[in-house]
């Protein structure tokens, strides 16, 4: 496992319980971006799962954290699986399924990691159940790229697990001038926060090439988030800006 996967999985395991507490301005945020946008991502989401037989619409939450991503999606899909580095968010996942009322092949969660090689003795993975990575309809990975190592081989793995015409979402910080400067009012103590994160955000030619480099590139669209992601760490509060992509398998 790289050292900033392992950077992340420490500092998620420390933060769990609190996490939802210092982000919740910017979970509900999310949350609310991913209900309003289910047509821009796929119209399979606009409605209801059916229980149509060959109606099947199953989604992939990676870097899951709590669950921001199947909180606003799992409702319009059959079947919504979460896969995280950190066994503390994994359970704060889970919590969250149970009292959204959905059952274990409803939403479920389980430790994960997708860029670990079959051979890294010190992956984190758990034993999946049979058919969990079974191809995806959709692939979402929310206010967590920035915290990977190499994003080009994880859309690249993202394609490799999507359905013909699948649909790969991210969403993550744009890297504005006006950015805050967290290492410049955190505490040299706090600061080890920082070795979570891999790059400071993506822009659109950014992520366009990420894409196309996964051959997800059809109907790429890149959204800015009119609204300010607000945020706590350390007790100091700051404002990011978002966006929204997508980009369906070729």
């Amino acid at each position: 496992m790289s050292d900033l996967a392992e950077h992340n999985r420490q500092h998620f395991d420390k933060v769990a319980t609190t996490h939802q507490n210092d982000f919740g301005e910017l979970i509900e945020a999310a949350i609310r971006e991913f209900k309003a946008r289910r047509g821009w991502i796929t119209p399979a989401l606009s409605n209801s799962p059916s229980s149509e037989a060959g109606k099947e619409l199953r989604v992939l939450d990676y870097a899951c954290g709590a669950g921001t991503v199947s909180k606003a999606l799992a409702p319009y899909a059959t079947q919504t699986i979460g896969l995280d580095l950190s066994l503390g968010m994994i359970a704060e996942y889970n919590k969250a399924a149970s009292e959204m009322g959905f059952s274990n092949e409803k939403m479920h969660a389980y430790q994960y990691n997708l860029l670990a090689a079959d051979t890294d003795s010190d992956s984190v993975t758990s034993s999946l159940p049979e058919n969990t990575l079974a191809p995806f309809d959709v692939i979402v990975i929310g206010m967590a790229l920035h915290h990977v190592s190499e994003p080009n081989v994880l859309l690249a793995r993202f394609k490799e697990l999507l359905k013909p015409g699948g649909v790969c979402v991210v969403m993550d910080m744009v890297p504005t001038d006006d950015a805050p400067d967290i290492e410049g009012v955190l505490e040299p103590s706090q600061l080890e926060v920082m070795r979570t994160i891999g790059k400071r955000g993506f822009t659109e030619q950014e992520m366009r090439e990420l894409y196309e480099g996964a051959e997800m590139g059809k109907g790429f669209d890149y959204v800015v988030i009119e609204e300010k992601f607000r945020f706590t760490m350390f007790g100091h509060q700051f404002r990011v800006t978002g966006f929204m992509a997508r980009g369906e398998v070729e």
